[in-house]
């Protein structure tokens, strides 16, 4: 999220819409770092995660916004971003 660890920032990389019965979530990816992947995932239980689709949408040539939009539904179900880092070659 091209975030300093050592600066004390409290904006959220990841921006939520609520709507009605749904919602959006929208986040931003470095293109110029090619060594880290993001998943958004869903949840029921808390312990087995299914990842879901993102829509591109370009910003620049270095950086992407990508967004979903979500349904919530009942009783619940739980979202996270994964980020998993690339093995180096």
């Amino acid at each position: 999220f091209n975030l300093d660890p050592n600066v004390r920032d409290f904006t959220s990389p990841l921006v939520m819409s609520p709507a009605a019965n749904t919602y959006s979530l929208q986040f931003t990816l470095d293109l110029m770092k090619t060594d880290i992947d993001f998943f958004l995932q869903k949840s029921s239980d808390l312990a087995s995660w299914t990842t879901i689709g993102t829509t591109p949408d370009a910003i620049n040539p270095t950086q992407q916004s990508r967004s979903t939009g979500l349904r919530t539904y009942a009783p619940r179900l739980f979202h996270r971003l994964q980020i998993v880092r690339k093995p180096t070659p």
